[in-house]
């Protein structure tokens, strides 16, 4: 990100089943991109958060993180105090919320409903509910 030529923001970003997932933010963020001179050592790594499905293995030795929080915070403790204060890391929770997932059945199951059953006896629906959603 550059602004009027003034300064630079590198943001690299990966998918949490990147294989460099545990090294880029060292290895490209810091030492390749935050170190341009309009950088000033600022940047922000940000990690798209698909479930952790196919994430490599920490390279501190730990367990494979199990939220975005845990994620966020075991790549933030590979920086010092000073990187702390320019670089930010950011997990961005990208995964398909189980909710949507149940709402998504329940609609599969309501549209095989017949529309002569009475409303109060389809669960998740309030009484005139499904006549109304079906509108």
């Amino acid at each position: 990100l550059s602004y009027h030529a003034e300064f630079e923001l590198p943001i690299e970003i990966k998918r949490d089943s990147n294989p460099s997932l545990w090294e880029a933010l060292q290895n490209q963020l810091i030492d390749q991109y935050a170190i341009a001179s309009r950088a000033d050592g600022h940047g922000i790594y940000l990690v798209l958060w698909f479930g952790g499905e196919g994430m490599p293995r920490p390279t501190d030795g730990g367990k494979k993180p199990r939220s975005p929080e845990e994620l966020k915070t075991r790549l933030e403790a590979q920086l010092s105090p000073i990187e702390r204060q320019r670089v930010f890391v950011r997990v961005l929770d990208v995964s398909w919320p189980v909710a949507r997932a149940r709402e998504k059945k329940q609609v599969e199951r309501t549209e095989s409903v017949h529309l002569d059953h009475p409303p109060s006896t389809i669960d998740g629906f309030p009484q005139g509910g499904l006549s109304q959603s079906l509108v």
